[in-house]
Formats: structure tokens, C-alpha cells, sequence
């Protein structure tokens, strides 16, 4: 079931006009120009809160890769995205069919970074995203 999760994210970034139609999974087609975004998805751990709850609750989650061409222009992109996935410190909460979701949760853990290999070089920064979804 995470290519559900994986289309109903996907739409959220695109509509993002920086990301319209740049919004790749796991793949950067060659010769693709900055700025763009790849995510690779997982499926989380899946579990079961309580012995009365639902039968499987999903654990989402994403880590993505936004690319740019310099470090200002990667920040601008990453609060680009973290405002419409997390506006004002709320998540929002991805629709998928059959399931419930809680609202989604936005990290970037770690600094923005420079690859230099291969050239040109590129600036990216790493994002995290998942939430929780019960089934309906």
C-alpha cells in the first residue's frame, strides 16, 4: 500500500509551483536541472496501537532531497515546502482512500549539504516526512 502514500504525497509537493514538474521518486531523470526534488519512500513500521484498535496502522514516511543550484536557493525551496506541508507548525493531513490519517510531521535533520561528485556540483538539503494513517 505505500505507492498510495507515495501518489498522495507526491501531489501535495506538486502543487508547489517550484515543483510542478519537478517532483521525481527515487530516480532524477539524466540531465535534469536544478532546483528539483526526489523522495524515497519507505513503508515505516507498521503496528497495532491497541488490542481494540485498528488492525494495522501505517507509519508512512519519506526522506526527500531538495536540489539546488546554491545553498540560499535551497533554503528558499525547503521553506517552500515545509509552508505548505506544514503550514504555521500544523501539519496537514494527506488524503488517501481507505484510511484515516493524522497530520504529517516535517523534519530536516541535518544541514545543507554539497556534493562536488559528480560535477557540477549541487546543493541539497534533506527532508523527512511521514505520519500515522489508521484504516477507515
Amino acid at each position: 500500500m505505500s505507492r498510495i502514500h507515495t501518489q498522495a504525497l507526491k501531489a501535495l509537493i506538486e502543487a508547489i509551483p517550484a515543483f510542478a514538474s519537478k517532483t521525481f521518486i527515487s530516480i532524477v531523470p539524466a540531465g535534469t536541472e536544478s532546483p528539483y526534488i526526489v523522495l524515497h519512500p519507505a513503508n515505516g513500521t507498521n503496528s497495532q496501537e491497541r488490542v481494540t484498535g485498528p488492525r494495522v496502522t501505517k507509519h508512512p514516511r519519506f526522506t526527500g532531497h531538495i536540489v539546488g543550484v546554491t545553498a540560499d536557493q535551497t533554503q528558499l525551496l525547503t521553506d517552500l515546502l515545509e509552508g505548505a506541508l506544514f503550514p504555521g507548525g500544523r501539519g496537514v493531513v494527506v488524503s488517501v482512500v481507505g484510511e484515516s490519517a493524522k497530520p504529517l510531521w516535517f523534519e530536516s535533520p541535518v544541514p545543507v549539504q554539497v556534493s562536488t561528485d559528480p560535477l557540477p556540483q549541487i546543493v541539497f538539503q534533506v527532508v523527512e516526512v511521514g505520519w500515522r494513517s489508521d484504516p477507515t
